[in-house]
């Protein structure tokens, strides 16, 4: 079969049947064109009374004891008892709460009453929003009252209206669609009565705002002017208690009212105040009354701003030299969180260290409350913090950014650059090639390709290539062939256009020609070397190098200079300038040891003076081993101590060595010059 739904609104089974056999079906019927139920009321008025026939019921109407006139759209049911309380008055000033009768101008003063409550089953049945006024009237004295109105599917409240007193006659006024419930529960006195019901609107007239539209006012204070609604009539003359229903929206930017309705005085005016609450923004209130509706454009402008936060560009990284992807940004808010425009922020860089260039010191932020600023970073690998400070605000925004290293910029030799070996046998010091950036940073993950040349005087190299380790070094080990001679071994990276040259060189004998002979341990001369030591060059740290042609001299420690014109009782100590007057105190320092390679180049045995004094305690204590460069072999060692006046090791030496200096005990290992020749 096929079914049409009736008039009423909500869900039902229908039932097939087969003797003792069942089946059901689930049906509901919707509101034509609408929503499902629902209720919004309107407005309280207690100026009508009943004087209905100019404001109510234009569609149709129930009056108790009255022959209903029900519009075609409603349907309506009740409990109760109609009664009368008086009938055919006349219009006056005790009467004019009684209703009009529709078709004469006598009056009716009748009531629904029950001692509990009246309730309505009210049915719109075509789907659509309509205007329904509930008339209350007191025919005793005490009787008050809640109203409410509920989804009569779900049982749902979809308003309550609470009556503390309607003798004098109270209007009601909804917009209903659907199927609803309206009851009317007495809550003080003997009856729940209620006057009648009236469909439609016969009023006209006009409701327009007289005052407080547009306007702004701070988050969380007062608007200055109250929202004012100037209530007429069809004459255009003013309207008196007239209840107008102001609402704000109920969430988002919005207003505290100072009362959720007014009535109109004398001069047809109602009027309330507002207070913007917390967030910044345009809105409307509206204000709705039996006549009509008007709205109020207000806006909540930010308060001052007292919070910086960093909402972009943080964290982030860079390689050095180039410009961050994302710029830097602030948002500046008030106490509620809006965002405040028109602050300047200051962005301030690290003055030293690994730091960005900015591209302002300052920017304004905008509607949004944002502010921002691009970055480049420097030339110094590294993290660190820019600061986004502004006036009144104790603590700034910090954003994180970080400088990585850049492209592979150069290759130098770092380790094992100038040495020699006997032929066939391996270099005692690895070659060792750093490759940096453009601002020295060490670059790790790089491919270095060693090279040696491929006739002659040559070394065999444990790899073709090494890949930089976390410091940047990448190396390989070398061992002489059996060509003498001196030649380079080249570290080279691609995109690099300067390789690193190591100078080796492949000595004809492979042993026996390195020797280390202690010829005096001298105490006496100090720092008085001339004319005793150095006849054919010197090594002074900070402060002169004359090597003899014989000779080639590296070292592993860092020169410093303990006073550049030492005085005093102890200066003799320190060693004396090349170009006199004056002394000169410096060392070649370690913290725990280092060393010097010293390659006498022409086979014959050389004196070699080395000098210590102790520029601190006075307690230090260290160890001098020298070893063949070639094999590592001690050829030998001496332990000093109480070197602070001043102590000389002259040697006899001859090829290639390692002369290690180790502290054994306090701070510093050091040795102050070397002298070459009587």
């Amino acid at each position: 079969v096929t079914a049409t739904a009736n008039t009423i609104v909500g869900s039902y089974n229908v039932t097939a049947s087969i003797g003792a056999l069942t089946a059901n079906f689930a049906l509901t019927n919707n509101a034509i064109g609408g929503t499902g139920n629902s209720a919004t009321y309107i407005s309280t008025d207690s100026a009508t009374q009943g004087n209905w026939k100019t404001q109510y019921g234009a569609d149709g109407y129930f009056i108790p004891n009255v022959p209903a006139a029900y519009p075609a759209y409603a349907a309506a049911s009740m409990n109760g008892s109609p009664y009368t309380w008086l009938d055919n008055v006349p219009a006056g000033a005790n009467f004019d709460r009684a209703v009009e009768k529709p078709a004469s101008t006598a009056r009716i003063g009748s009531t629904v009453l029950d001692s509990s409550y009246v309730q309505v089953d009210l049915n719109l049945t075509d789907g659509q929003p309509h205007r329904v006024a509930f008339y209350l009237a007191d025919w005793q004295s005490g009787n008050a009252a809640t109203f409410t109105i509920r989804d009569f599917a779900t049982s749902t409240v979809l308003d309550t209206q609470t009556i503390p007193a309607y003798r004098t006659g109270q209007w009601l006024v909804y917009t209903l669609r659907g199927h609803v419930v309206a009851k009317l529960t007495r809550t003080a006195g003997s009856w729940a009565q209620l006057a009648g019901i009236f469909f439609g609107s016969s009023a006209s007239g006009s409701v327009t705002a007289n005052g407080g539209s547009p306007q702004s006012a701070s988050v969380s204070t007062a608007f200055s002017t109250p929202i004012s609604v100037l209530v007429r009539n069809a004459a255009n003359a003013p309207v008196s208690g007239v209840t107008v229903t102001f609402t704000a929206p109920g969430s988002g930017a919005s207003a505290t009212l100072s009362a959720p309705t007014a009535t109109t005085n004398a001069s047809g005016i109602a009027s309330i105040s507002a207070t913007a609450n917390g967030l910044a923004g345009a809105y409307n209130v509206t204000a709705s009354a039996l006549l009509g509706s008007v709205t109020f454009a207000l806006t909540n402008t930010p308060g001052p701003a007292t919070s910086l936060t960093a909402t972009g560009g943080t964290p982030q990284s860079a390689a050095i030299n180039a410009a961050f992807t994302a710029p830097l940004q602030v948002t500046a808010r008030d106490a509620g969180g809006n965002p405040v425009s028109g602050v300047t922020i200051a962005f301030l860089a690290p003055a030293s260290g690994a730091s960005a260039a900015l591209s302002a010191s300052s920017a304004v932020t905008n509607a949004s409350g944002v502010a921002s600023v691009s970055a480049t970073a420097n030339a110094t690998i590294g993290a660190y913090t820019v600061n986004a400070s502004a006036a009144g605000i104790a603590t700034p925004a910090a954003l994180a950014l970080t400088n990585t290293v850049g492209p592979p910029a150069t290759v130098s030799a770092t380790g094992g650059a100038s040495q020699s070996a006997a032929l066939n046998a391996a270099f005692g010091a690895s070659l060792q090639a750093t490759v940096r950036d453009a601002g020295s940073n060490p670059v790790s993950g790089v491919t270095v390709q060693f090279a040696a040349p491929s006739s002659g005087a040559t070394a065999t190299l444990s790899a073709a290539s090494a890949v930089t380790n976390a410091s940047g070094v990448a190396s390989v080990t070398a061992t002489a062939s059996g060509s003498q001679g001196a030649y380079a071994v080249t570290a080279s990276v691609t995109g690099i256009a300067t390789p690193a040259n190591f100078t080796l060189t492949n000595n004809q004998a492979a042993g026996g020609t390195t020797s280390a002979t202690l010829l005096a341990a001298d105490s006496t001369t100090k720092g008085n070397w001339k004319n005793v030591y150095g006849s054919q060059g010197y090594f002074i740290p900070n402060l002169a190098t004359a090597m003899p042609a014989w000779a080639t001299l590296t070292f592993t420690g860092t020169p410093y200079t303990w006073d550049p014109n030492p005085g005093g009782p102890e200066a003799d100590r320190a060693l004396e300038r090349v170009t006199p007057p004056g002394r000169f105190a410096s060392a070649v320092i370690g913290e725990s040891q280092f060393q010097f390679d010293l390659n006498i180049t022409d086979g014959a045995a050389h004196r070699v003076a080395f000098y210590m004094t102790d520029w601190l305690s006075g307690t230090a204590t260290q160890r001098i081993t020298v070893l063949d460069a070639a094999t590592n072999a001690v050829l030998d060692t001496q332990d000093v101590s109480s070197y602070r006046p001043g102590r000389w090791l002259v040697y006899s030496l001859r090829g290639h060595v390692i002369v290690r200096v180790l502290r054994t005990g306090g701070n510093w290992a050091q040795v102050n010059g070397i002298f070459f020749g009587p």
